[in-house]
């Protein structure tokens, strides 16, 4: 046992002196996603809520049933991009396909009075969801409800048309029509939506951690380039031996390059004039999911790396499988925006899981243990393609 675990530290110790000696795989892993995070975070400041095309699912609940509510659901149905769903009567909240939900209360028509100042509805909306798609909705809800309580006005108010016009206008400003947006697992942030910081610095970090690919590859090839893999197996040192200790030693680059990202958005953005990333000390709880999503990163690019023949196809392949599994998995567009053949095919890319346990903790507040699948599914996805890289780096040299 001494005898291996001896021969275990060796490799490692091997493995960081090549990771050392392979600056331009260090660049790609560390300076490649700061520049991302850098230019998106301050590019899509302004941008992400400019635009939002396609159609949106939202679920309804309707508890008032009289005219203003009936009417204020069919307007908003008139919409090009929004496809309003009835919610189950059994079920309070929401998930994907639908980006929120907004509940009517009953008593609407009262809360239409201009002396009114309570919420005439309530919206929960998911914090993952673009910046854009969540302003136009807010945008478009509140300029229905401005017509309705214009209506309710000009129908209850008897009086001179002077003074009938002019409380219409001062009861029928956007500031005038409460709305009560509530993100789930957060307090009360009534018309405060996340910024392009939050939404995109953990897109950005999951996609960069697949980038392992690079420097990983390079090492492997270079084993058998030099013939090292053959040296080994004469010194009775296993195929999954050689493999398994790579694995601290990037893994623990994969955590480093997290935290650097994470960093960067906390502190660094914010200096260039971007919103800074919000964690509220939750630095521990995106342990796990970091650690799992490395895993998976490292068991990818593994089977990559093993199967290449040379870097220039490692490179390639590698590259390539990444941007594939970074656009179906919502980090250049968020799957809930995708049309729903895409949303479903995005369920097959690990970033997606990876990025839907970031935004758990990020933008939804939720525990740790809300993370717990997302991390159990990107494990089991290490732990195959890592057994599948052994039994592939065997055959070659049996």
């Amino acid at each position: 046992m001494s005898a291996r675990f001896a021969l275990l530290r060796a490799l490692m110790h091997k493995e960081i002196r090549g990771l050392i000696r392979d600056p331009q795989g260090l660049l790609v892993l560390f300076l490649m996603p700061t520049i991302f995070i850098l230019v998106m975070s301050l590019a899509l400041r302004d941008v992400m809520g400019t635009h939002q095309a396609s159609q949106q699912q939202v679920l309804w609940s309707d508890a008032d049933g009289g005219y203003f509510a009936l009417e204020l659901r069919h307007r908003l149905e008139r919409s090009d991009h929004l496809r309003i769903v009835d919610a189950p009567a059994d079920e309070a909240g929401f998930a994907p396909p639908y980006f929120g939900r907004v509940d009517v209360a009953a008593g609407l028509a009262e809360r239409l009075a201009p002396d009114n100042r309570e919420p005439l509805v309530q919206v929960r909306l998911d914090p993952a969801f673009p910046v854009a798609g969540s302003s136009l909705f807010i945008t478009e809800l509140k300029g229905v409800l401005i017509g309705l309580r214009a209506e309710y006005i000009t129908e209850d108010l008897f009086g001179a048309p002077e003074a009938e016009a002019a409380l219409i206008r001062e009861s029928t400003r956007p500031e005038a029509v409460p709305v009560q947006v509530v993100y789930p697992g957060s307090e009360l942030r009534s018309e405060t939506l996340p910024d392009a910081t939050q939404q995109s610095v953990p897109a950005w970090i999951v996609f960069a951690m697949f980038f392992v690919v690079f420097p990983l590859s390079t090492s492997l090839l270079g084993e058998r380039r030099e013939g090292t893999l053959q040296r080994l197996a004469l010194l009775n040192a296993s195929h999954q031996s050689v493999l398994l200790a790579k694995l601290p030693v990037y893994l623990t680059v994969t955590v480093i390059q997290a935290l650097l990202m994470l960093a960067m958005g906390v502190w660094i953005v914010p200096l260039l004039g971007g919103e800074a990333l919000q964690l509220g000390g939750r630095w521990l709880a995106l342990l796990p999911i970091t650690i799992a999503t490395g895993a998976a990163a490292m068991g990818v690019a593994l089977l990559i790396a093993v199967l290449a023949r040379t870097s220039a196809q490692a490179t390639t392949v590698g590259g390539a499988v990444n941007l594939v599994l970074g656009a179906l998995g919502g980090v250049m567009v968020p799957t809930i925006v995708m049309p729903p053949e895409l949303q479903l095919a995005g369920l097959l890319s690990p970033m997606s899981w990876a990025l839907d346990g970031y935004w758990d903790i990020i933008l939804r507040h939720a525990p740790v243990s809300d993370t717990l699948p997302e991390c159990l599914a990107l494990l089991v996805l290490g732990t195959v393609t890592f057994r599948i890289a052994t039994w592939r780096l065997r055959q070659d040299f049996a």
